[in-house]
């Protein structure tokens, strides 16, 4: 690693991803550019064992992770336009001079698959088709496959819109209802209403990443989170909880506590460390909150993991 300069991007994105690892965080990947070189090589590897972490922890969990987030949500007109759309850490689309079609995002087998694949849809009915894994190109010029499902919905009204979803590609796809699938194929974007679902739909995940960001932090105010994601207190408050069943408050502090059990499990880390790790301003405030979810404080909640493992 002492050849490579702390201003190149590549070097920039390995060390990202080895804090991540540092902090038991293995959901971060690596973008693959098409050059196949050394870097490259070396990305493979962090992303491919850092997938097997995550497998890993995934299965020693006592119940299956409660939320999942798609990396990107992009909306499309019948054309293949982007409407609106919401990317997770602006790996894909950037902030400014996003592009206008989703063409000008994938490379041209990714298009071809994907035009192949849009043909399936019928033509008087909404539904819900997977495309498997389709590579997306970044402004850089990187790849990352990304795991798309895309939805076709608002028939009945001129044209139809799509609502394209997509997942990491080593993380299982989220369960849709029927009833949930119905309810997405219902939306009207020349309705006021059914825009505002979607709107909604996007400030619940920007909240969610502003929270994710400050989980290593102390906690963020409601004044705070609604400055960043430019939304009213009483919004954000509202359209979280529709779309997270918690309020930001308490769904914050779930995750800071259900994150802080490898630490208990993996690591020799003192209680008041870990505390400090995710943002509680005293251990005391950490042990409580831990008993009242867990039943149990940190340190019995430690020792009762060794004892089973022995």
């Amino acid at each position: 690693m002492a050849n490579y300069s702390s201003n190149d991007k590549r070097f920039d994105q390995l060390r990202e991803a080895l804090i991540k690892i540092s902090q038991f965080d293995f959901s971060y990947r690596i973008p693959i550019s098409n050059n196949k070189n050394r870097e490259d090589t070396l990305a493979l590897l962090i992303n491919h064992a850092s997938i097997k972490m995550n497998q890993f922890m995934y299965q020693i969990r006592t119940e299956k992770t409660l939320y999942s987030q798609p990396k990107l949500f992009i909306m499309l007109d019948n054309d293949k336009n982007i409407i609106t759309h919401s990317d997770e850490n602006f790996n894909i689309l950037m902030k400014t001079n996003y592009p206008v079609k989703l063409a000008q995002l994938l490379p041209k087998k990714s298009l071809k698959k994907l035009n192949k694949i849009w043909k399936r849809f019928p033509r008087n009915k909404n539904c819900l088709l997977d495309f498997g894994i389709v590579d997306f190109q970044s402004s850089n010029d990187l790849i990352s496959p990304l795991q798309v499902r895309i939805l076709r919905c608002g028939l009945g009204i001129e044209a139809p819109n799509y609502l394209l979803f997509a997942f990491d590609p080593e993380e299982p796809l989220p369960d849709l209802s029927q009833n949930e699938v119905d309810s997405f194929a219902k939306i009207d974007t020349s309705n006021n209403s059914d825009i505002r679902n979607v709107r909604d739909f996007l400030l619940a995940k920007k909240v969610h990443d502003i929270l994710k960001e400050y989980r290593h932090s102390r906690l963020p105010g409601l004044n705070q989170i609604a400055s960043e994601a430019a939304a009213s207190r009483s919004r954000i408050k509202r359209v979280f909880k529709k779309f997270y069943q918690l309020p930001i408050r308490a769904y914050d502090i779930k995750m800071r506590l259900e994150e802080s059990l490898a630490l208990l499990e993996e690591t020799d880390m003192k209680i008041n460390e870990i505390s400090r790790h995710f943002g509680f301003q005293a251990s005391s405030h950490y042990s409580n909150r831990f008993k009242q979810e867990y039943g149990v404080s940190p340190s019995q909640y430690r020792n009762n993991f060794f004892k089973k493992s022995k």
